[in-house]
């Protein structure tokens, strides 16, 4: 197998090759989010308030813990059946979306400084320019919303392999899109991981035979963590 050299990294000591498997694009993706967009301090010194739509997620819950690690106040937007797994991962404020309507439950205007929306959809673009702070950064891994009239997206296309970034300044607020393409991080997340500040969550494990069962769980919109197929077993 030839790959480029920055697309690997060597495996943390401390985790299985299972573990190691939620790192690659989940984890990187949640920290591309905050160091790429949303101009985190790698080192911590980040006194903000974050939304995470999807906290449940395999990026969400990533984007989660990652928050925290960076000294954010992190409120996790996820389901009642997974709030509990959410709280776990240390989210300071959960908020259960299938309890109301998430604009009856988010009613302080220009309350965060940064929203992570790892489930998509036009909606939570307009719900942010209420809730983000003036120059708050909105930030997308699933896709770019639709129907800009203010100005032109150009082309935009959320696949793998694809490295595409574009910033747009609308009522001063940033529309960022997360590429899966983009491995930033690697060794970023090596030292964390290998220093023990974080600890991969891991939703299910399925073997080959049954690695569709994976893939279902994960367009649920309802799986736990990171969905890992073990070509071993």
């Amino acid at each position: 197998i030839s790959l480029k050299s920055d697309l690997v990294e060597l495996k943390p000591p401390s985790l299985s090759f299972v573990e190691a498997a939620t790192l690659g694009t989940a984890a990187n993706t949640a920290v591309c989010a905050y160091l790429n967009h949303a101009k985190f301090d790698p080192n911590g010194n980040n006194n903000k308030n974050i939304l995470v739509i999807g906290a449940s997620g395999a990026v969400g819950s990533w984007a989660v813990l990652i928050g925290k690690l960076l000294g954010a106040s992190v409120t996790g937007v996820c389901s009642s059946k997974n709030s509990e797994f959410v709280e776990s991962l240390s989210a300071d404020k959960i908020i259960q979306y299938d309890l109301a309507p998430l604009e009856q439950q988010l009613t302080q205007n220009g309350e965060f400084d940064v929203i992570i929306d790892c489930v998509g959809g036009d909606n939570y673009w307009e719900l942010a320019q209420r809730i983000l702070k003036n120059n708050g950064n909105f930030v997308t891994v699933v896709g770019p919303v639709k129907d800009f009239k203010e100005v032109n997206l150009g082309f935009m296309m959320k696949m793998i392999g694809v490295s595409l970034y574009r910033p747009l300044f609308i009522r001063s607020h940033k529309y960022g899109l997360v590429s899966t393409g983009v491995y930033d991080h690697f060794t970023l997340l090596h030292r964390w991981v290998t220093e023990r500040k974080l600890v991969p969550i891991i939703g299910a494990i399925h073997p080959l035979t049954k690695f569709m069962d994976g893939f279902n769980a994960m367009e649920s919109g309802h799986a736990r963590g990171k969905q890992v197929i073990n070509f071993k077993d």
